[in-house]
């Protein structure tokens, strides 16, 4: 059995039906394939999935690391709901008043304090990483991005925005 997570918005979505197009049996977040699942809510060993995600095993034979570009992830991370924020609150440190308000254009704190952290629940419990846009030989990584959603921008000059910077350029971004 497989796990491939990650942020919410690095493609658990395509990645599952792009290797459901492959004849991978890979369900996403609700389902739990024959092959595994794609799920953002299972990068940390501890998280209590919400009600209605999947039943899933204790362990897996193999868990994938997704990840997607930071600039791309966190502007996409504006379209993400209030429960899904909520559930998010339980885990990673983010304040009420940094929650994301489009209409303010204030700098996405919330989004990119959970795309760091997320990614290194990810990266401490996978046994490998893949980009999804080394996914493209099929066009998949330039379609998932399927929300409307804020435009990229840059990071900005924080020691949040440093943090965010090392850890994408880990990943083989330039961002």
């Amino acid at each position: 059995m497989t796990l491939i997570t990650g942020c919410a918005r690095s493609g658990t979505g395509a990645i599952a039906k792009y290797l459901g197009a492959a004849g991978l049996d890979l369900g996403h977040e609700l389902r739990l394939g024959a092959d595994g699942i794609a799920s953002w809510f299972l990068a940390r060993r501890d998280a209590i999935p919400p009600a209605g995600h999947a039943t899933c095993p204790r362990s897996w034979d193999r868990v994938v690391h997704l990840v997607r570009n930071p600039l791309d992830c966190i502007a996409s991370l504006s379209t993400l709901s209030p429960g899904a924020w909520r559930w998010i609150q339980q885990y990673v440190w983010i304040d009420d008043h940094e929650l994301p308000d489009e209409a303010d254009g204030s700098a996405p704190i919330a989004e990119m304090k959970y795309w760091l952290q997320w990614n290194r629940h990810a990266e401490a419990r996978a046994d490998e990483r893949w980009r999804i846009e080394d996914c493209d030989d099929h066009g998949l990584g330039r379609r998932i991005n399927s929300r409307p959603h804020r435009a990229p921008g840059a990071l900005g000059d924080s020691m949040l925005s440093d943090a965010v910077r090392r850890l994408a350029q880990g990943y083989g971004y330039d961002v």
